[in-house]
């Protein structure tokens, strides 16, 4: 909902959860961005309501930005990483197992046991914010020149890195068709090769944490019933696992 004044702008937004599920995510928003508005620019929580799942925040102001990641979103992405702390793929391989065998996927069993393989890394890797919606409709240009995100709602304050460059791409894929093959672009991309050189992202880390990236969307994509964005990410699977032989 759009809260409107006098001269007809809008100073805040109030969201309101249409079904259950939508009470963990909007709540989930306010709490991060009561936690990052010491060090990014990001809307005010100005009311929550925790029993009705119900948040209001300010309006930020702005412009679209173009599709394409360049130097300023590459920049915004390292900012996440955590000051410390570290995170091992090799640790989430279980629950992923978990889940995958709890849905009925339409994956070959012989490229779910080679994608989850790709999970066993056991780099120490960084800590990061992690958006979960980190794309360009999803970024405002504030009229002090600013570049700002929105829609926090899928985030995870202490999660793995890499994990918003996937959905900046795939995502982008998925609607647009921007990429044949959008693992070659991931490890062919001279910024995110920047990316991974600032955050010592092994080849085989970076591997592990694309997948890591599509099991999940996957799963929740099964759960949702969504068969085109399974089917997509069953692809791009196979693309990954493939590009490891």
């Amino acid at each position: 909902m759009f809260f409107i004044d006098e001269h007809d702008k809008v100073r805040a937004v109030g969201k309101v959860p249409m079904r259950a599920e939508a009470k963990t995510s909007i709540l989930n928003e306010a709490g991060i961005l009561r936690s990052i508005r010491s060090r990014f620019p990001v809307a005010e929580i100005l009311f929550s309501d925790e029993a009705q799942g119900i948040a209001a925040q300010s309006w930020m102001e702005g412009e679209n930005v173009p599709l394409e990641l360049d130097s300023e979103r590459l920049e915004l992405l390292i900012s996440f990483v955590s000051k410390g702390g570290s995170v091992r793929l090799a640790d989430c391989r279980e629950q992923l197992e978990r889940q995958t065998a709890s849905l009925d996927l339409p994956i070959e069993p012989s490229v779910l046991h080679r994608a989850l393989e790709l999970l066993d890394v056991r780099d120490e890797l960084r800590v990061c914010l992690e958006h979960g919606d980190f794309v360009p409709w999803n970024m405002r240009r504030l009229k002090d020149g600013r570049l700002i995100l929105i829609d926090w709602e899928w985030a995870v304050e202490e999660g793995f890195p890499w994990q918003d460059v996937c959905q900046y791409f795939y995502l982008q894929d998925y609607l647009f068709g921007k990429s044949a093959d959008v693992w070659k672009l991931l490890t062919t991309h001279s910024l995110l090769a920047e990316y991974r050189r600032r955050l010592s992202l092994s080849e085989e880390a970076v591997r592990g944490l694309t997948i890591r990236y599509l099991l999940r969307y996957m799963c929740v994509e099964q759960a949702e019933g969504d068969r085109d964005k399974v089917e997509f990410a069953v692809r791009k699977v196979r693309e990954v696992v493939d590009g490891s032989n």
